[in-house]
């Protein structure tokens, strides 16, 4: 049923355990870091939701029962909206009102739930507090604090952590790539197997991230006032999502620091030895201080003084 998933073993086992003993919810949020898997596997429960009616279901992908719900996408310019919308999902009660065109389960995924405005939110709470028959809702999502209160208490919450580094190596043996490759990708992944994944397919995805990494392993190491600007222009003004994914790009920096100075190179996430090695001590206190950082950045701080914290220091 939840073959191909990587980690998340327990997951995989509650969540089977439901189907089989009938014991499904109406609503799950499935909470944690981008890439770690929550898509993955809510695909994978939906597959497991519609066999388990005895439906010979290949892909829930072109399903007539089964919803994908996101950010739409601005005409205008190409690019994601900002937030999921009141009428998105007022679109989706109304498509969750009909009867199922087969003789099965209705199921919805939104993906980025955290992105609901406060309209969007709000009408979807009809969904939650009059659930229909066979109808199960799964919420995706990074950022459960964007959440009204009054969807979590109505939901059952799955959280979802990173993935231990030997389970995404073997996942990525299995495909077949060069031992070398596999290191790169498993460090470069940061324990979310959704990243170590799309880098074994696109290239260029994996050279776009390693000249991030560089970008910031420069300013480490440029003069206060260069250090001044990137923060201003990369933190000020950012929403929780880009934050998170700037935190993950300098504990990767950080981390090949800090591998650096203790001379363990053939560790980092790239080969580039010159630019890594330094003082263990002001490592470690880098590295302390952008934890700190990063707790303080989860209670509205300026994120401009949350990253001062650790890049001035």
């Amino acid at each position: 049923m939840f073959q191909g998933i990587v980690g998340h073993k327990e997951v995989c086992q509650f969540l089977a355990r439901s189907i089989e003993a009938g014991r499904v919810a109406h609503a799950y949020l499935f909470v944690g870091p981008e890439g770690v898997g929550k898509m993955t596997m809510a695909r994978a429960f939906a597959l497991g939701l519609l066999r388990g009616d005895g439906g010979k279901v290949l892909s829930v992908d072109v399903h007539p029962d089964v919803v994908f719900m996101g950010r739409d996408v601005d005409e205008k310019t190409g690019v994601l909206k900002g937030e999921i919308t009141v009428e998105q999902i007022r679109d989706l009660r109304t498509r969750l009102a009909h009867s199922s065109l087969l003789p099965s389960w209705k199921i919805a995924v939104i993906d980025e739930a955290d992105m609901m405005n406060l309209s969007a939110a709000n009408a979807f709470l009809k969904n939650l507090e009059e659930p229909t028959p066979k109808t199960v809702i799964i919420l995706l999502a990074r950022d459960m604090r964007s959440l009204p209160e009054t969807v979590k208490s109505r939901v059952q919450m799955i959280r979802f952590g990173t993935v231990r580094e030997e389970e995404i190596r073997a996942a990525l043996v299995l495909d077949g790539l060069a031992a070398r490759d596999v290191s790169l990708l498993v460090r470069a992944a940061g324990g979310r197997p959704g990243y170590a994944m799309t880098f074994a397919r696109d290239r260029k995805a994996f050279k776009d991230f390693t000249k991030e990494i560089a970008v910031r392993a420069a300013v480490l190491d440029a003069p206060v006032h260069e250090r001044v600007r990137f923060i201003d222009k990369t933190v000020k003004g950012a929403k929780s999502a880009a934050l998170e994914e700037e935190f993950r790009l300098w504990r990767i920096v950080l981390r090949d620091r800090f591998l650096g100075s203790l001379g363990l190179f053939d560790l980092q996430s790239d080969s580039d030895e010159k630019t890594k090695a330094g003082d263990i001590n002001h490592a470690t206190k880098t590295l302390k201080r952008m934890a700190e950082a990063e707790l303080a950045s989860k209670s509205h701080v300026d994120p401009r003084l949350v990253f001062a914290h650790f890049l001035l220091s």
